[in-house]
């Protein structure tokens, strides 16, 4: 009987300390999961903050592009530029106002709305308290194709009784102002009757200067051929190493380029070089070359070619910067010890099919062409090229950013 009993009260305790035992490893496991869900909840927030600032990038970007065609749209409309670029442009992406009064086109596409409604998505979809501030903002051309926008965020993200996360850090964001409208182009030489937009080609070399020498008598853009017996010698430029008494035959061409001959007897456009210019320039028997007498050198011009015929856009040290455009100015107010400037050439020919007077002596440079600076032939007109060069004139400072 006592063997019963002392049998029972073991059982009991066994019981007991068991149970005890699976209590304290279901607090424990309970715990330590506890323990994970915070892990993970604190591993979340810091994937938020990534995601904030990601975020942020874009609706920058976004912002600074819906201000640009905003600030062309209102001086369009209104003909009034804008009295300066960076502060104007900053006030239309933060507030979508420009001198304290509302743009229709700004709309609620403000940087402070949408800086509200990704603090909102977050509560919504991750009921995260999340709280962005954006202080030391300020608006700059980094370069002449790219604007730049710096700022210092201040954020806040907390998850209640669980987390809090608060970090400060600096973004410097910028936009190309490839495909915007050139407003300056659009006021100042189509008159409102056509318009341009910024772009820039994959190549930044526009001319590849082939030959030096001696020379005379003008320009010429021609092919080149090594036969001095061709046809249409006029239309063609002569590439001989001895013309040596056939000169009166050289002056049937548009040019001539030779190593042994008398330049006296010579009244077409010649260069005239020491070496074999007959291997020199045997790639490019069959093509095109531009060669001038009076500078004494040959390029090839097909980069130069398809830059002008495309409208595209070159960084400038004197030519009006994007902001300058914005504000109407005729000259780089923006360059200092930054060249941030652009510039591209004019078609006249789409000028004057939109019945505006071509002033055919200018410089087809755009602001020079604005301010009506003369410029010179180069041998390359509508005849030689096509309708995008007719008139086409340069003045020596473009000739040099563009010529080797």
């Amino acid at each position: 009987m006592k063997k019963g009993v002392l049998l029972g009260w073991i059982l009991i305790l066994l019981v007991t300390v068991l149970f005890s035992v699976l209590t304290i490893q279901k607090e424990v496991v309970s715990s330590e999961r506890g323990q994970i869900a915070e892990r993970q909840e604190i591993r979340d927030l810091k994937r938020t903050y990534t995601s904030v600032d990601r975020s942020l990038r874009v609706i920058i970007d976004s912002s600074i592009r819906r201000a640009v065609i905003s600030s062309t749209n209102h001086i369009f409309n209104t003909s009034n530029y804008l009295d300066d670029a960076e502060e104007d442009l900053k006030e239309l992406m933060i507030n979508g106002t420009l001198n304290g009064s509302s743009v229709e086109t700004m709309g609620n596409n403000t940087l402070t709305k949408w800086v509200s409604d990704l603090e909102d998505f977050y509560f919504v979809s991750k009921d995260y308290n999340v709280s962005i501030k954006l202080k030391n903002t300020s608006l700059s051309l980094n370069d002449s194709f790219h604007i730049q926008f710096k700022t210092t965020i201040h954020a806040n993200i907390s998850k209640e009784d669980v987390a809090f996360l608060s970090k400060e850090w600096n973004v410097s964001e910028r936009t190309s102002i490839v495909n915007f409208e050139d407003i300056f182009y659009l006021e100042n030489i189509s008159k409102g009757g056509n318009s341009k937009i910024i772009d820039r080609p994959d190549y930044t070399n526009f001319t590849e200067l082939l030959l030096t020498g001696v020379g005379d008598n003008g320009w010429c853009y021609r092919n080149l051929t090594t036969n001095i017996d061709a046809s249409n010698k006029s239309d063609k430029i002569l590439l001989k190493n001895n013309i040596s008494g056939r000169e009166d035959t050289t002056n049937n061409f548009c040019g001539v380029i030779f190593r042994i001959g008398n330049e006296i007897l010579i009244n077409t456009t010649y260069l005239r070089n020491s070496s074999d210019v007959e291997h020199l320039l045997s790639n490019y028997t069959g093509t095109k070359i531009l060669f001038s007498g009076e500078k004494e050198k040959a390029w090839n011009v097909s980069n130069f070619i398809d830059f002008v015929k495309n409208g595209y856009y070159h960084s400038s040290s004197t030519g009006p910067s994007f902001f300058d455009r914005l504000e109407g100015n005729n000259y780089c107010s923006y360059c200092g010890s930054e060249d941030v400037g652009i510039e591209s050439f004019v078609n006249k020919n789409l000028l004057l099919g939109l019945g505006i007077s071509v002033d055919e002596d200018a410089s087809n440079i755009d602001y020079l062409y604005a301010n009506q600076t003369t410029g010179y032939e180069i041998g390359i007109n509508e005849n030689t090229v096509s309708s995008e060069f007719y008139s086409f004139r340069i003045d020596d400072t473009t000739f040099d950013n563009y010529f080797e």
